[in-house]
């Protein structure tokens, strides 16, 4: 059995409003949490880990970049990169609906909100978390891969079994880890979002 580990990537740095981040839109990790993101070296120190891995999008590249050990060469993994959120890409959040991770789920079943613009033809939840789970079955050894929230939810919710109309918005804070356990082909998630920053531990 192997031990997989979903971090999520640093708060993401804004020069004015916040909006919509998938696949297209990509901005810095904000100094702050670059810093923070070097603490969690001491939570990896003792779960020999034998490769680390991140999405190709900066934010997440960034993240690992802080808390790679000296020496180790870091791997980009493309079936971890975020959802890929239609014609929301790069909109202001206060022009979508008041939590636009659901409004995308949302829009996977059909649903149109008043006044928002049309999502279009976004990436299906479904398709999200299945590409997910194959890249993260792709990885050798204990390994540590740095994602994004919509991509680390989805992946829980299908691996917890959940039909993509079930989905439930799972909270992933910024730079929380959620562990994965890899055995005959078979992941299992074994705790979900610890926020380990939040807890002092680090």
């Amino acid at each position: 059995m192997r031990k997989i580990y979903l971090v999520r990537h640093g708060r993401p740095q804004f020069n004015g409003p916040r909006y919509a981040l998938g696949q297209s839109n990509d901005v810095p990790v904000t100094e702050e949490y670059l810093e923070k993101a070097k603490q969690l070296r001491s939570f990896f120190a003792d779960k020999d880990i034998d490769n680390y891995y991140s999405s190709p999008l900066l934010r997440a590249r960034q993240t690992l970049a802080a808390f790679l050990p000296e020496g180790v060469e870091p791997i980009v993994l493309p079936g971890m990169i975020e959802a890929n959120y239609g014609n929301w890409e790069g909109v202001e959040l206060t022009k979508l609906t008041p939590d636009y991770g659901q409004g995308y789920i949302d829009s996977c079943r059909g649903v149109r909100y008043e006044g928002v613009p049309d999502i279009g033809h976004p990436e299906h939840v479904h398709d999200v978390a299945q590409r997910a789970i194959k890249a993260i079955l792709s990885t050798q050894g204990n390994a540590v891969i740095v994602a994004h929230t919509t991509l680390i939810s989805l992946t829980c919710s299908a691996l917890y079994g959940l039909d993509w109309r079930e989905y439930k918005q799972y909270k992933i804070p910024f730079l929380s880890i959620t562990e994965i356990t890899e055995e005959n082909g078979k992941l299992t998630v074994e705790e979900r979002a610890i926020d380990y920053l939040q807890l002092g531990a680090a």
